[in-house]
């Protein structure tokens, strides 16, 4: 009967994390759909934000890492939901008749004083104060970082601002490369990474669109192409050091180290770098031709198809594994295969390469792909053929 009990104790001891990992993951998709459904109706990202917060905190009233009583978690919820009604009725106000999404909103501004009221109640009940202090506590460490950086990025968009550097750079870029897309698309992105390090991505785009939209229109970039260049480089500023944001943010997160983090997710983001030239010079990823109609639709599958194998060819040769981890070698062949079918169509007279290159960088990862996969049938067999004669 012990062993027993024992064996049952063990049991429940090795499914707990594997139940909080499960909670975790309802948490995360929770708070995700709650996000992405109040965006998709047409919310505020603020709105949106505030949903996804109430649904995070709601849910870890029920969290199970946390050892609480029952009555400590309804106490909780009670005190969210009194707070909520009190808000609602005193002090959010609404129209004499309201639609539905006006009367959901309003309940979700109430819904956000029922959060600090679930906080407060959380520093005054006994059981709930180590949590919510030790909470609190690693929110101010972990952010020490994050404030610093846009403490410091601050002061240089500041100088930018004041001084026209912005204007003056736009007009020496456009001076520079007026009549050479590959250039000014260079330049505009080094401006918008540089100016997305310490503005929204937002408002790095309405200022990059006003200074460089002009120029590539006169370059013969389709507006969608070129309104989604800019935008695209100003968010990757999120993940290009030193002031990779979203790094910093995933550091703390991790309690892992700033820099070698924000090298790390500049490293496994450069396949994203190549997305906007793509946009560019393949504008059939957007749906559109050359012209800025609509694409048809053989001219959109192939493309897709090129750029499809050729960031899986890049993304596999700055990784170093495809089916196995891969060689040098294989490696190089990755790269050879990614920039064949990455860049653009060099046209040479009335002759188009681009045909030949794509084919090209095809066959490559063909061969990438075939040597790796056939490399990674052969080693359990190779494993299994030493262990036996070992035994």
């Amino acid at each position: 009967y012990s062993k027993r009990l024992g064996v049952a104790a063990a049991d429940r001891a090795d499914s707990g994390p594997k139940v909080i990992g499960k909670f975790e993951a309802v948490v995360f998709f929770s708070a995700l759909a709650a996000l992405v459904g109040l965006l998709f109706v047409g919310y505020s990202p603020f709105r949106a934000v505030s949903g996804s917060l109430v649904t995070i905190l709601a849910l870890t009233t029920l969290r199970p890492s946390l050892k609480l009583a029952t009555q400590a978690r309804v106490f909780a919820m009670a005190s969210f939901v009194g707070c909520l009604l009190v808000s609602k009725v005193f002090f959010i106000t609404t129209v004499a008749e309201p639609t539905a999404a006006q009367v959901f909103e309003s309940w979700l501004a109430a819904s956000i004083v029922g959060m600090f009221g679930l906080l407060i109640f959380g520093l005054i009940h006994p059981a709930w104060r180590p949590s919510i202090v030790e909470a609190f506590s690693k929110s101010a460490k972990n952010g020490i970082s994050l404030v610093a950086a846009s403490a410091c990025v601050g002061i240089i968009i500041g100088i930018v601002q004041q001084t026209g550097i912005a204007a003056d750079l736009s007009s020496v870029i456009k001076a520079v490369v007026e009549t050479n897309l590959f250039l000014a698309l260079v330049g505009i992105m080094v401006c918008s990474i540089f100016l997305g390090m310490g503005v929204p991505s937002v408002v790095c785009y309405l200022l990059m669109a006003t200074l460089m939209g002009s120029l590539l229109s006169e370059l013969g970039v389709i507006p969608l192409a070129a309104h989604l260049f800019i935008f695209y480089f100003g968010m990757m500023s999120m993940v290009t050091p030193p002031v990779a944001l979203a790094a910093y943010a995933s550091a703390s997160i991790a309690q892992a180290k700033i820099m070698p983090t924000a090298l790390a997710a500049f490293r496994f983001s450069l396949v994203g770098f190549t997305l906007p030239f793509m946009f560019v010079y393949r504008p059939e990823l957007l749906l559109m031709n050359a012209d800025g109609g609509p694409a048809e639709i053989f001219p959109v599958v192939v493309q897709i198809t090129i750029a499809v194998i050729g960031i899986l060819s890049l993304s596999s040769g700055i990784a170093g594994y495809l089916f196995k981890p891969m060689s040098v070698a294989l490696r190089i062949l990755a790269f050879l295969a990614a920039a064949c079918l990455l860049t653009p169509d060099i046209q040479i007279g009335e002759t188009d390469f681009g045909i030949y290159t794509n084919v090209g960088g095809c066959l490559l990862f063909a061969i990438v792909a075939g040597l790796s996969f056939s490399g990674s049938k052969e080693e359990p067999l190779a494993e299994a053929t030493s262990e036996s004669s070992e035994n």
